[in-house]
């Protein structure tokens, strides 16, 4: 079972490329433009970027894939930025759906090869997003798996929640709100907390988005137990540029990785 999801996870992206071409660039009221997501604010509970559901962030965020994309990455786990690990991935998308398959290493020393993928769906009726993703370990018998949500409370306000590792039961909940401030300017508080643990973490943000350029930065304040709850604390930051109409830059630092550099090319 674990090898066969992502098998048909590339059926899926299969089916999207026809999708796409029926309808390019999207109809869907809530993803708007990709290029105003190229980059999470924070660990992307109500603001994540079109790619970082793919690695751990919310995964109802794919939906805002309008596009086929190629996508390569180096992410280092210190920060100094040594011993960078690789990653590539596809990213497809029309507005409505959207999915991604990732090739990724990380690790201390010896590299641990990781298989990370993602699907959403953006349901008009309801202004509501949805999405799963899964993480699976070379020579691991079992994966891990993120469930994720976002919700259009209206022009101006999107509520945003996720259950990471919920198949190995429930302890871990995030939560959060965007507030659309302007056309350029969100404001954003995202919080998680443990179940099973009572420990928890909130981390409010500002994000700053023009079409060409994404520029992001949260600060994370531990709230309660001896530890974070998917939220890291102190300072992340994003900034995302838009070089051609095909060539996106995007750089996102935070805790593991702590850096993460991405070259993404639009294919259609």
């Amino acid at each position: 079972m674990n090898r066969l999801i992502p098998s048909l996870l590339l059926s899926c992206l299969v089916t999207f490329i026809g999708l796409s071409a029926q309808a390019r660039g999207g109809s869907g009221s809530g993803p708007g433009r990709e290029e105003n997501a190229m980059v999470s604010n924070g660990q992307g509970v109500s603001s994540p970027s079109f790619w970082d559901g793919l690695s751990g962030e919310n995964p109802a965020g794919l939906t805002q894939n309008q596009s086929l994309k190629l996508q390569g990455g180096l992410a280092s786990l210190n920060s100094s930025m040594s011993n960078l690990k690789p990653s590539g991935g596809l990213l497809i998308g029309n507005g409505l759906l959207g999915a991604g398959i990732e090739y990724t290493t990380y690790g201390g020393g010896a590299a641990i090869n990781e298989i990370n993928w993602g699907i959403g769906g953006y349901l008009t009726s309801i202004s509501t997003a949805f999405g799963i993703s899964g993480h699976h370990v070379s020579g691991s018998s079992s994966g891990s798996y993120d469930l994720g949500v976002l919700i259009d409370l209206g022009s101006n306000l999107r509520l945003g929640g996720m259950i990471p590792n919920f198949t190995n039961g429930l302890d871990i909940v995030g939560a959060g709100l965007t507030y659309k401030y302007s056309s350029d300017i969100d404001f954003v508080v995202d919080g998680a907390y443990s179940l099973n643990h009572s420990y928890g973490t909130i981390k409010p943000g500002l994000t700053i988005h023009t079409g060409t350029l994404n520029l992001t930065g949260a600060y994370g304040i531990h709230l309660t137990g001896s530890t974070n709850a998917l939220l890291y604390e102190d300072f992340a930051a994003g900034l995302g540029f838009v070089l051609t109409r095909t060539v996106l830059i995007e750089y996102e630092y935070r805790g593991l990785p702590q850096h993460r550099i991405g070259l993404t090319l639009k294919l259609d």
